[in-house]
């Protein structure tokens, strides 16, 4: 998965992030990463929420007891309340979204798995992106989630980005390829 820009250019994101995804890491992964999303979720709906608990004028106990009421609402384990205690301790409560990003590009990874981020000029079948997915499997050495978009802008073709690899077979591509030969 490509992380947004906010997560790949924030160390300390990632470095959250690693350090939670470390301790996770295993079979407790998925479920907890499931409750971080509801949470993730819960924040989503109540953006206010996030201010109060970044808010330079409370103090410490009672950002936590407001954490303890939100917490009672969404079924959490002990790491995912640890871990969201200490976001609240170094005011990086506002990093919830990067971290949770961050953390599934790690475990797409470790699973190696990647999502690919597909535009082409016309629809696919479901056989035709069944084909475009595997020969992505094979290319990518990774199990592919495809993300497809239609984009008429392409003219022809498909232009697929997993992770930091672009591969674009487009009409418009090798036009401008064709163009820059002939510059030259």
């Amino acid at each position: 998965m490509t992380m947004p820009k906010m997560v790949a250019d924030n160390p300390g994101i990632q470095r959250y992030a690693l350090a939670f995804f470390r301790a996770i890491r295993g079979e407790r992964m998925e479920p907890i990463l499931a409750e971080y999303c509801m949470i993730l979720e819960l924040f989503r709906a109540y953006p206010e929420v996030e201010k109060i608990l970044n808010h330079l004028l409370l103090r410490e106990e009672e950002k936590e007891g407001l954490l303890a009421r939100i917490l009672e609402t969404v079924a959490t384990s002990k790491e995912t309340a640890s871990f969201l205690r200490a976001l609240i301790r170094h005011r990086h409560v506002d990093w919830l979204e990067g971290i949770y990003e961050a953390m599934l590009a790690l475990a797409d990874e470790e699973r190696h798995r990647a999502t690919a981020f597909v535009k082409t000029a016309v629809k696919l079948s479901e056989v035709q992106r069944e084909k475009l997915r595997i020969r992505l499997e094979q290319m990518t050495r990774k199990k592919i989630d495809l993300r497809v978009e239609h984009d008429t802008a392409i003219l022809g073709g498909i232009v697929a980005k997993v992770g930091d690899r672009i591969f674009d077979s487009s009409l418009r591509n090798k036009l401008s390829l064709i163009q820059e030969k002939m510059e030259r």
